[in-house]
């Protein structure tokens, strides 16, 4: 079972260097894994729908709000901590924002909500997810250990393209959507649904 250490280790491995086996055993290395790992983590967690890290939860309205613009406030998820809102009321034609207060903010009644969450344990991770945060983690390293901003590059590519893959697996798992023809085309056309 992977740790958070682990990770690190893989990553340290990637720059050439030897691994750790805790964040938190003083060694420069280990210092340095620890100063970027949740960064990282929560950075690539945000980039894709990674099955993993997907949750669903109706929202808590916030009492007493009040806005010229939204009438609806509603507090983001904080177990697991909300990285990424991706869908409210399961309907694309619903406004929303997220505030700088981590407040979800809409015109509608109930908020129910599908984000990205928090996952630290990368036992619970897709293999593409670890890959892609111990080469983002690896990219990071590379410049403080290695001064080598190629190298850091190289493995940036390498965290970007298992996210990318992650991307086209995501859209072939689950079923599949009908696309339909909205009424505003509709009404310009024939009516046909593509």
């Amino acid at each position: 079972m992977p740790t958070s250490a682990d990770v690190a280790s893989d990553a340290l491995v990637y720059v050439g260097q030897a691994g750790i086996t805790n964040l938190d055993d003083g060694t420069i290395n280990a210092n340095r894994c620890k100063q970027f790992y949740e960064p990282t983590v929560d950075a690539i967690l945000r980039s894709a729908r990674w099955k993993c890290a997907k949750f669903f939860k109706t929202l808590e309205a916030v009492a007493g709000w009040s806005n010229a613009r939204w009438s609806g406030c509603y507090q983001l998820p904080a177990d697991p901590y909300c990285l990424r809102v991706w869908d409210v009321n399961n309907d694309d034609s619903v406004l929303w924002t997220v505030s700088g207060d981590r407040q979800l903010l809409t015109d509608t009644s109930t908020a129910f909500i599908e984000y990205v969450g928090r996952v630290t344990n990368p036992t619970l991770w897709d293999a593409l997810l670890y890959e892609a945060i111990t080469a983002a983690l690896a990219s990071k390293l590379a410049i403080p250990i290695l001064r080598d901003f190629k190298v850091a590059a190289g493995l940036k590519q390498i965290a970007l393209q298992n996210i990318e893959l992650a991307r086209s697996v995501d859209g072939q798992e689950g079923s599949i959507e009908t696309l339909t023809t909205p009424d505003l085309i509709n009404v310009r056309g024939d009516g046909e649904t593509f």
